[in-house]
């Protein structure tokens, strides 16, 4: 996030010369730049390759051949010259751009002869204050001096005072997400005061990120280099009511908590288009990008401005390779096979309407394959694959990340992609599971006039009992709730399972004995429901207890 790449783009640009952005991998092979390298010496073009020195040493040092070729042909003013035994024309303007992150995972040390043909160049902290002011002017901002310092101030002062997370970045990439942020609502409230558009724009994209904990730091630290300024009354209107009637319908509970996560899901594609949703499981990331997709589509039925259709493209990275998700070149035939994200990249580019197509990676984020896509999620927005073929995003497309932690990511990846952070004991919450388990028709009609005994025994036993668990740390694994709370459910629905209301054949022969079994039935529910629920909770939310835990909730439950 120091501006490497963008350096040499901006460069380029000022001397109008085409330059060619590449991700490089480990899966580039030496055939794949020898065809690089000859097309840049025939064209004169640029090339910027990103993260280098992620490609195997040995074939560095193939590279570092060739490269100096190119550069002693150039020296000697050739108009051809044999390249890797083939003669082809030399246009000098040429030049080769190696952009690297030294000591993060996967990285190699460059050889030699290669590090001897490059010029070394630092990019250190940038000015933030200086960027921010003059792309904040650039928005129309009368005030840009001053609202750069105090943004500058509060990433400042939230790196310094909030909690260590690995998927918090308050880099460049995140002060420049906040003044796109600015930008937008100075075009659609141009007559609002600056103060409170900064200070909207620097809650909506930080606040998603932060723990619980953490939220009432980062608002004391905005009051303080904000005195006196209310924060803008967002009113989402539409969208809301859509989110609302989508999660009714699908049997949950419309809590404002997850309604505030959905709403900021909704912001983060709007400013980000690579984003991801990090929390334990259980914490509802799944139903948050279903919950708006679908809230979403149904806008788009009802003609409302400004939502258009979703589809979701959903994968797990990590149940096949590298080569799988992104396609290999086969060193014998030399045919290029395409990988599963690559199909669905070109079926997404294929469509022309503006449907906006969700690419969604739901499994742990690590280095290994993650690093492979950095121009997709930075400002370059393309898919570089190892053939040395270059993918674009369209405008319509999101790539989405579902993962509990990001403890193996590269700080690179972190700082390119917008965070929403879900807890589970906030964002859903324990009574909201007990509700949507409760208020399901087969329940409701099992249960019966028990209905109201089931709700007290899981007030009054059911979550105290998590709680102590969870408080105490007695689990040999460690669980979450929603674990414990779907283990449950499970041994309950089993236990009231024979009791469930039958057919009663009205007119027949059989309609007494029915009745009579029904309501033999509900008196039974009546007589058991307590030694049933017991029975449930012992062996689910105890059961992952150790030996020493064992006494201590036996204690605990008497």
């Amino acid at each position: 996030g120091t501006g490497k790449t963008e350096t040499v783009k901006d460069l380029s640009r000022a001397v109008a010369v085409k330059c060619v952005v590449f991700n490089c991998s480990d899966s580039l092979g030496i055939s794949s730049m020898s065809r690089f390298f000859r097309g840049l010496a025939m064209t004169g073009a640029w090339s910027c390759f990103d993260e280098f020195n992620r490609i195997d040493v040995e074939v560095l040092s193939v590279i570092a051949q060739q490269i100096g070729q190119i550069q002693n042909a150039v020296i000697a003013g050739l108009k051809e010259f044999l390249f890797e035994e083939e003669k082809i024309t030399l246009v000098p303007t040429l030049a080769i751009f190696i952009t690297m992150n030294p000591g993060y995972a996967g990285r190699t040390e460059l050889p030699d002869n290669l590090k001897a043909l490059f010029r070394p160049v630092a990019c250190m902290v940038p000015d933030y204050a200086l960027i921010a002011q003059i792309r904040l002017f650039s928005f129309g901002f009368s005030k840009g001096s001053e609202l750069a310092q105090k943004m500058v101030a509060t990433f400042k002062l939230s790196s310094e005072q909030l909690s260590s997370q690995t998927h918090y970045d308050f880099g460049m990439r995140a002060v420049n997400t906040v003044i796109s942020a600015a930008g937008n609502l100075k075009r659609d409230f141009p007559d609002v005061e600056e103060n409170l558009l900064l200070l909207r724009a620097l809650r909506d994209t930080n606040v998603p990120k932060f723990l619980a904990d953490d939220i009432p730091l980062f608002n004391g630290i905005i009051s303080d280099l904000f005195p006196g300024v209310s924060p803008m009354k967002v009113d989402y209107g539409a969208l809301r009511v859509s989110l609302v009637d989508t999660i009714v319908s699908a049997g949950l509970q419309p809590r404002e908590p997850f309604l505030e996560k959905c709403t900021q899901l909704f912001e983060t594609t709007i400013l980000r288009h690579g984003l991801m949703l990090v929390g334990p499981t259980g914490g509802g990331k799944t139903r948050c990008i279903r919950s708006l997709a679908e809230a979403m589509r149904r806008l788009k039925g009802r003609g409302v401005a400004g939502f258009e259709d979703v589809k979701l493209h959903t994968m797990n990275p990590k149940s096949i390779g590298p080569f799988d998700l992104y396609g290999v070149l086969d060193a014998t035939t030399n045919e290029w096979r395409n990988g599963i994200l690559t199909l669905i990249m070109r079926k997404c580019r294929r469509d022309t309407s503006p449907t906006k197509h969700w690419v969604i990676f739901d499994g742990p984020v690590d280095a290994r394959w993650v690093e492979d896509m950095n121009t997709v999620l930075d400002d370059s927005k393309k898919l570089c694959l190892s053939s040395g073929e270059v993918l674009p995003l369209t405008p319509y497309m999101n790539m989405m990340f579902e993962v509990e932690d990001l403890k193996q990511a590269s700080p690179a990846t972190v700082s390119r992609c917008g965070m929403v952070y879900l807890e589970p004991a906030t964002t859903i919450g324990l009574p909201a599971r007990v509700a949507t388990w409760m208020c399901h028709p087969k329940r409701r009609a099992t249960l019966g006039a028990q209905y109201d005994r089931c709700q007290e025994l899981f007030d009054a036993l059911f979550v105290p009992a998590i709680e102590f668990v969870q408080r105490r740390n007695i689990e040999i694994v460690p669980t979450v709730d929603s674990n414990l709370a779907g283990s449950m459910f499970n041994l309950l629905e089993c236990m009231l399972g024979p009791y469930e209301p039958g057919l009663v054949e009205e007119g027949t022969a059989q309609q007494e004995a029915q009745e009579a079994a029904e309501a033999a039935k509900i008196e039974e529910v009546a007589a058991s429901l307590d030694a049933f629920f017991i029975f449930s909770m012992i062996w689910s939310v105890g059961a992952t207890a150790n030996r020493e835990g064992r006494k201590l909730f036996d204690q605990f439950f008497r």
